[in-house]
């Protein structure tokens, strides 16, 4: 599964970090719906528990947690594509009646242009409390440095604004965010 939790920020709290340009039509048929939303509510335990680890490192209460979703490489045919929708639309509804105001922020960044139809479809299932965390930055705006002001640079991938490099001097520092493998069709 792609993605991957960088930890922690500024405040404590933790970031989870989510390329969204994957192959994704492929990666859905590859596994069934089941197995997709099974993960994700691990991913949304294990950062539950996380920031009760958060909690005692920074001794401090933490109730939410950053999301990023990085929108390189993601296309038209990502929205297109019903299995890809219905699977993105299922977990934003989990996500909101079984994991409610666990949300710090959410971040996209490297947002495209045609990102306004992809908004329009997903913002039904959100509540406002949830849209107004929203934060949207395309290729070219300053989100490297909102990330810089979330997240110390020694935290943060060198490809997303900040100094951490992974083996082999990786700056998608791989060795922490999964962007997944090659899907056949």
């Amino acid at each position: 599964f792609p993605g991957g939790i960088l930890h922690p920020c500024k405040d404590g709290r933790p970031m989870w970090v989510i390329p969204a340009g994957i192959n994704i039509k492929s990666f859905l048929a590859a596994l069934t719906p089941a197995v997709v939303q099974r993960h994700c509510i691990y991913q949304l335990e294990y950062m539950e528990r996380l920031k009760r680890l958060c909690v005692r490192e920074a001794d401090q209460e933490l109730e939410t947690q950053y999301l990023v979703i990085d929108f390189e490489n993601f296309s038209l045919l990502h929205v297109y594509s019903w299995q890809a929708m219905k699977s993105i639309t299922d977990m934003l509804q989990m996500m909101e009646d079984h994991f409610p105001e666990c949300l710090e922020q959410c971040i996209a960044i490297n947002a495209p242009n045609f990102f306004p139809i992809l908004w329009k479809l997903v913002r039904p299932f959100l509540t406002q409390r949830t849209v107004d965390k929203v934060r949207v930055f395309g290729k070219a705006d300053a989100w490297k440095e909102h990330l810089l002001g979330i997240m110390d640079a020694a935290c943060l991938p060198l490809n997303w604004g900040g100094d951490m490099v992974g083996p082999g001097k990786d700056p998608k520092c791989r060795h922490v965010v999964n962007y997944g493998g090659r899907f056949e069709e």
